[in-house]
């Protein structure tokens, strides 16, 4: 097993740790993970090494129903996730649309094994040379904010059976321009979803900025040549794709020149 196609989560403290806690921590990490992959992969234990708290995951598969994604992908975008949980709850980051009951609810999990642990603990979320670093006064601050984040409700509300996907590269297959039905005839591809099948695309609403942003040629690019970094919520009737949703486009971060 190489180490890039690894993550490490780790606890540093000196201390003995709740059996409870620690469980609750590794569950939400994998309940995590498999959010963000629409329940097809899993954190697998590949190894529980020496030293303070130290377990290497590898990725498993849940499904077979669906073709196989890249490892490396994966992985890099839930770190990126995970970052982008923590600094939501630190930073009241509310606006962000893309936030989950559930991925705060498992974020105070996860930080749980150093909330009453010895001073200078933390835990760490390990893939590759990147790192998502939790200390201790953090880890507390979080246990406080949850209760009341939980309580204001300014994040959206996820449906069972539909699942978010975070800065995904998408391009479009087909768009309409029927300023009355803005989400009537779009089709769109996700290669780390659906390779070379298009869905259906809707929006967040009919006056979205998004559709504007991925139809609008920029710096002498046709916009039908660019690939766009979206966040996307895929909605399913039992284990079928039916439409993606785009939630936020990222229009910085978009990929000229796709086809060339």
């Amino acid at each position: 097993m190489k180490k890039e196609d690894s993550l490490t989560f780790v606890i540093n403290t000196n201390d003995a740790i709740s059996v409870e806690d620690f469980s609750k921590s590794l569950m939400a990490l994998n309940d995590e993970f498999k959010r963000l992959n629409g329940g097809d992969r899993e954190l697998k234990i590949d190894k529980v090494r020496e030293g303070s708290y130290i377990v290497d995951f590898i990725v498993g598969v849940v499904s077979t129903s669906l073709p196989f994604l890249s490892d490396t992908n994966i992985l890099f975008d839930f770190l990126t996730h995970i970052n982008k949980v923590k600094q939501y709850i630190l930073r009241d980051k509310k606006e962000d649309r893309t936030i989950t009951e559930k991925s705060i609810e498992n974020t105070s999990y996860l930080i749980q094994p150093i909330i009453n642990c010895g001073p200078n603990c933390n835990v760490n979320v390990n893939y590759g040379d990147q790192t998502v670093s939790f200390t201790q006064q953090e880890g507390k601050l979080i246990t406080d904010k949850v209760p009341e984040l939980l309580k204001s409700k300014n994040f959206i509300e996820e449906q069972e059976t539909n699942h978010l996907r975070n800065k995904v590269l998408f391009y479009w297959y087909q768009t309409c321009f029927d300023k009355d039905k803005v989400n009537k005839g779009n089709k769109g591809i996700i290669e780390n979803i659906l390779p070379n099948y298009p869905i259906s695309v809707i929006f967040e609403d009919d006056n979205s900025l998004a559709k504007k942003e991925m139809t609008t040629s920029k710096d002498g690019v046709d916009w039908q040549q660019r690939g766009y970094i979206v966040d996307v919520e895929v909605l399913k009737v039992g284990d079928k794709i039916v439409k993606y949703k785009i939630v936020n486009n990222y229009p910085d971060e978009s990929e000229p020149d796709l086809f060339d």
